[in-house]
């Protein structure tokens, strides 16, 4: 005989399976965003210490390099600077890369070749112009300037030809101070130094645009010396008059000396009737 089975009501099976199914979910996580935000700053914190020792033990740093060259009192752009990782040295004070920017805008002091590492002492932020002398900014079109590049201490000359074919030109002895090129892609913008009175005179000859530049010679010692100006062409032409009176000087020492010769023969004989009278 078989034995009866019993039967569990359907309601009793759903009951005990609902009950089953809430004691098998798990407990809810409290989250913290507190711990949360204190675990990134940890492991930036982390990061940056293990980018540091790394650092330390590969002895290098990040300094500022040039890239092409920068010639003595070329201004500084952006893109003639580039980074270079060099070994520590107490002798050496390179710049380091995060003062990159500050460079932008400044002076070459010295020439910089490709590769070599920028210094607080070999930029400065200002060209020193004496009180006696200006900088005039010409433009010059291709085949009116010297096709070497210019450097900053060059000795050139500016010539205005005028619009007068007939009449001699006029130079303006200066020094080149620096060389960019112009925003029409075509010319070239070099700043001179010339004297402060001819300043005006050589901005309006260039204003009509027939100048043209002349190298005369790359002796850069003689940077602080002051360009001759227009006065010493006027001194030139005048040097026949001071020849002539140069010439007459002869004359005139040997008459003042005759003069004296006779000054002095005339003292003896006053001397002589006074003691011949006494």
């Amino acid at each position: 005989m078989s034995t009866p089975t019993e039967q569990i009501p359907p309601e009793q099976t759903r009951s005990t399976r609902r009950d089953g199914d809430v004691a098998a979910a798990p407990p809810k996580l409290r989250r913290r965003p507190m711990l949360i935000a204190v675990s990134i700053v940890l492991t930036a914190v982390g990061a940056l210490l293990a980018a540091y020792l790394l650092t330390e033990i590969a002895g290098t740093n990040e300094v500022v390099a040039v890239r092409e060259g920068v010639s003595r009192g070329e201004q500084i752009t952006a893109d003639d600077l580039v980074m270079a990782n060099v070994s520590y040295d107490s002798a050496v004070r390179p710049l380091p890369w995060s003062d990159a920017r500050s460079l932008e805008g400044m002076y070459a002091q010295y020439d910089m070749a490709p590769g070599s590492i920028v210094t607080r002492e070999s930029v400065i932020e200002e060209l020193d112009v004496p009180q006696d002398q200006s900088v005039v900014g010409l433009y010059f079109e291709p085949g009116r300037m010297p096709s070497d590049i210019l450097r900053n201490g060059d000795v050139v000359r500016v010539v205005a030809s005028g619009e007068d074919p007939t009449k001699p030109p006029t130079s303006y002895p200066g020094y080149v101070m620096s060389t960019r090129p112009a925003t029409d892609g075509r010319g070239t913008i070099v700043d001179v130094r010339v004297q402060a009175s001819q300043a005006p005179q050589v901005a309006a000859a260039s204003g009509t645009g027939l100048v043209s530049l002349v190298l005369d010679a790359r002796d850069r010692g003689e940077q602080d010396a002051s360009p001759a100006g227009p006065s010493s062409t006027v001194e030139s032409s005048a040097s026949p008059t001071s020849t002539a009176e140069s010439s007459a000087s002869p004359t005139s020492s040997r008459t003042s000396s005759s003069s004296t010769s006779k000054t002095e023969d005339a003292a003896p004989r006053r001397t002589e009737s006074t003691r011949s009278r006494s």
